[in-house]
């Protein structure tokens, strides 16, 4: 699919923007609400502005992923679930 955006988060927040926003959720460390993680090619990432940096061209697939499902795939950390980016150049 062609995609009319400069980046992936621009893409991202243009046609799944609640994969964006983020959600309650107190932890020990912090009482604030958490946002996905990004996973490119498997890798943690980050934060969500981790998607400023990729081309949505170089993208093959954006999964996003509920925070239970991605606690059960990558540990804990993840009460804002978890944006998991396949690319191209893989």
């Amino acid at each position: 699919m062609e995609v009319p955006h400069s980046t992936v988060y621009e893409a991202v927040r243009a046609l799944r923007p609640r994969w964006l926003q983020a959600r309650a959720g107190a932890t020990f460390q912090s009482r604030e609400p958490q946002t996905a993680r990004v996973y490119i090619d498997g890798q943690l990432r980050g934060e969500l502005g981790e998607m400023w940096n990729l081309l949505p061209t170089e993208v093959n697939e954006i999964r996003f992923m509920s925070a239970s499902d991605a606690t059960t795939r990558f540990g804990t950390n993840h009460i804002g679930g978890a944006i998991v980016i396949t690319t191209r150049r893989r």
